[in-house]
């Protein structure tokens, strides 16, 4: 019966581990000339002239979203949250 139980631990452990391991939020560098022209497009009519120095893209709430970091010619540097449909979710003015 001792090992019955322990075996039965470790497969709902495992499947434990596995449902969180697929629910996880994970962040995932992209080069910024692979990211989708929808995205792009919608940061040029967001921040005109802005230059992407840094992209990254998650999956939230079933919806691939890309983080986009850049800098105006003014200097002011901007973070960008857009789904890959161009949908702007969040403009950020950094410090």
């Amino acid at each position: 019966m001792n090992t019955l139980y322990k075996k039965m631990c470790v497969v709902a452990l495992l499947g434990l581990f596995g449902l969180v391991a697929c629910t996880s939020e994970s962040t995932e560098q992209v080069p910024v000339d692979e990211v989708p022209r929808a995205v792009m497009g919608a940061v040029e009519k967001t921040l005109p002239g802005i230059t992407i120095e840094k992209a990254s893209r998650q999956i939230k709430d079933k919806t691939m979203v890309y983080k986009l970091e850049g800098e105006l010619a003014s200097g002011e540097e901007y973070e960008i949250e857009i789904t890959e449909t161009g949908t702007v979710i969040e403009v950020e003015l950094e410090d």
